[in-house]
């Protein structure tokens, strides 16, 4: 069948086969009432976080008949790419289409970026499916790897990095496939 971007659906609890909603199951689903489609989701230190192109969402547990709750966090901050971001220390950090976000508690708030310019103007906007995050807790970072258009290549070439300690942004060139935190 035909998949509906904007919905949200789950299995009986304890059954990852059931997906029929009745009275006598837990499975379900929701869709989300704005944005174009749901771009990414990440468990985050109190609930789910889903987004959508446009707006950012909190899917909480409620117990049945609803199973899950969702309330809208932010609106104009969605997620660029399914795996823009990242927690580090229960804060949540992303990559928005024009800007870099983080959640801590109930709040989004904009972190102002000193080399906007370097990221935004020159951001291959045909590859943001491969821009992703990495935290880096020993240094209290958060970096974004991302294609550029200067490299040309269509594959990840360049980097953002936040200290979220010092509050400051630095960046470089640096191809990368994969990061893992230490564990």
């Amino acid at each position: 069948g035909v998949q509906e971007p904007l919905v949200v659906n789950w299995s009986d609890a304890g059954d990852y086969n059931n997906w029929t909603v009745s009275s006598q199951t837990q499975a379900g689903g929701y869709h989300l009432p704005t944005g174009s489609r749901i771009v990414g989701g990440i468990a985050g230190p109190n609930f789910r976080i889903l987004w959508t192109d446009v707006d950012v969402w909190a899917m909480d547990y409620v117990e049945p008949p609803l199973v899950f709750g969702f309330n809208s966090l932010g609106s104009a901050c969605g997620l660029i790419g399914q795996h823009a971001a990242v927690v580090l220390n229960s804060t949540v950090y992303w990559m928005s289409n024009d800007k870099f976000c983080l959640l801590n508690g109930e709040s989004v708030q904009t972190i102002p970026c000193s080399v906007w310019d370097f990221v935004f103007q020159d951001l291959d906007l045909t590859q943001t499916n491969k821009i992703y995050a990495g935290s880096n807790s020993l240094f209290g970072e958060v970096a974004f790897y991302f294609p550029s258009l200067s490299g040309g290549t269509g594959e990840v070439d360049s980097y953002v990095k936040f200290n979220v300690h010092l509050g400051v942004f630095d960046f470089g060139r640096l191809a990368r496939s994969a990061w893992v935190d230490q564990s």
